[in-house]
């Protein structure tokens, strides 16, 4: 048998930790390779990807952007949104062209730039922009929206000499905008022969609207109604059903 070099094991252990110790550097190495350029790619992607604005809240037809109106938002994957702004700096001024529900994109095809003259935008050729001051109708004004319908009365005179005008019917709302000293305000669109009509109505009397149904698009004839006459033909229901047989057999 051979003798055994005692001599050269300690030296081939040795070696061997030595071996290891490199290999073990080396790989920690490459983990932090790689954790630095694909999973803080994967970090940027998610976190701080394309963004485009889109609104804060519901805008109806009309308001002039701000910038509590903007906030930012992450781009749809996968999705083209043609015209979506990236930066809210490029709205603010802008004028709103159609009614915009809360997170919807704002684009270029729904708003009127700066530089553009609102009214041109907002105006439909041939109608009237005008201002109503309503009054007796704040349920229905907080849920009026741009592009709605309503029938606007005018109520006049005082105790029994009161009296209530459909002045007109099925009539646009353009916007509603902040209350003027308390009181709200409606704009809505209308023809030029309307316009007048509208406009000695709300000098005169004072202003109720009449929330339409949005497939209601039917104009009604009607009368004015006088408290009076309201009162009287109450009192004559009353007593052409307290005459009636089944009244009477209630009773």
């Amino acid at each position: 048998a051979e003798p055994v070099d005692v001599q050269r094991t300690p030296r081939i252990d040795r070696n061997l930790l030595t071996l290891f110790a490199v290999a073990f550097v080396v790989a920690l190495i490459a983990t932090g390779i790689f954790y630095g350029l694909f999973v803080g790619q994967a970090q940027t992607s998610t976190q701080g990807g394309p963004t485009l604005v889109v609104a804060a809240k519901s805008l109806d037809r009309g308001a002039v952007l701000k910038q509590e109106d903007l906030k930012s938002a992450p781009y749809p994957a996968g999705r083209e949104i043609k015209g979506a702004f990236a930066t809210s700096s490029q709205l603010l001024g802008a004028t709103v062209l159609e009614p915009i529900q809360a997170d919807e994109p704002i684009t270029q095809a729904r708003i009127a730039p700066r530089n553009q003259g609102s009214a041109e935008s907002v105006i439909p050729k041939g109608l009237r922009a005008l201002s109503l001051h309503v009054a007796d109708s704040g349920g229905v004004i907080s849920m009026l929206r741009s592009g709605q319908r309503v029938d606007v009365q005018m109520i006049s005179g005082a105790g029994a000499e009161t009296r209530l005008f459909t002045v007109l019917q099925n009539v646009e709302v353009l916007n509603v905008p902040a209350p003027e000293n308390g009181r709200p305000v409606v704009n809505v669109l209308v023809k030029p022969e309307d316009a007048e009509t509208l406009a000695l109505a709300d000098s005169a009397g004072r202003i109720r609207l009449a929330l339409r149904h949005p497939k209601d698009d039917i104009v009604r004839p009607g009368a004015p109604l006088s408290l009076t006459t309201l009162l009287r033909s109450t009192a004559a229901a009353n007593r052409k059903t307290e005459a009636s047989p089944e009244f009477a057999a209630r009773h």
